[in-house]
């Protein structure tokens, strides 16, 4: 399992728990219009949760960009490697 592999399941776990949905439905192409619920404010209480989870800090300019799961995988993971 790579990196990446890992912060995706974590990712998932994250989405999952709040929103209630199967973990199969999530993957890097998952966005917010495939998740009932993920509207501005979930989007923001699911960052903030991803910062405790990996127990960093996401840039606010590229956290509130990313277009699907696969590029908040990708900003995690250069949080980490930073």
């Amino acid at each position: 399992m790579t990196m990446n592999d890992s912060i995706m399941e974590r990712l998932a776990d994250v989405i999952t728990d709040h929103f209630s949905c199967p973990e199969k439905t999530i993957g890097r192409s998952t966005n917010a219009n495939d998740i009932v619920g993920w509207d501005s404010l979930a989007h923001t209480m699911v960052l903030m949760r991803v910062e405790d989870v990996f127990a960093i800090e996401l840039p606010m300019e590229h956290a509130f960009t990313v277009l699907n799961v696969g590029e908040l995988a990708d900003l995690v993971q250069a949080q980490l490697s930073a």
